[in-house]
């Protein structure tokens, strides 16, 4: 989809409909995105590690994340339009946790908006974490909504 195309479904869908079930909250927090590695190898396939993006968080819900990153190309892939998930680590004050997700949406950001951040806000829907970190995320997304 053309980018100027893009950018004014993104405003319209702001205006017509929200989406999202999960209330979502602000928290800025780093973040480190990578192709989820095929059966569970880090490295591609010429033996490099993975290629990473890294950026921080806009806002997270429970089902959630909204990204700021400096593009939306990973190596030699699109982020959003394959389906494929990527690999999110994001560091908590309690410690880093690792999650699975498909980014399902992006927008370039430009001077007008709130910050004036450059890049582009990449939206995904969380797919998985083992137990120990959807422990810790739950318990930090429970601390935004109280206050």
């Amino acid at each position: 989809m053309p980018e100027r195309l893009r950018t004014l479904v993104n405003h319209i869908r702001r205006f017509v409909s929200d989406r999202r079930h999960a209330p979502r909250y602000p928290a800025r927090l780093p973040a480190i995105v990578s192709p989820v590695p095929a059966a569970g190898n880090a490295r591609n396939h010429a033996g490099r590690p993975a290629p990473t993006l890294s950026g921080h968080t806009r806002d997270l819900s429970a089902t959630g994340i909204s990204l700021v990153l400096p593009a939306v190309r990973i190596g030699g892939r699109y982020l959003t339009g394959e389906g494929r998930p990527v690999q999110i680590t994001l560091e908590l004050p309690a410690g880093a946790v690792r999650l699975r997700a498909v980014p399902v949406r992006y927008e370039r950001l430009g001077d007008e908006e709130e910050g004036g951040e450059r890049g582009y806000l990449v939206g995904a829907h969380i797919m998985e974490m083992d137990a120990e970190d959807m422990m810790r995320f739950g318990e930090y997304v429970r601390g935004l909504a109280k206050g």
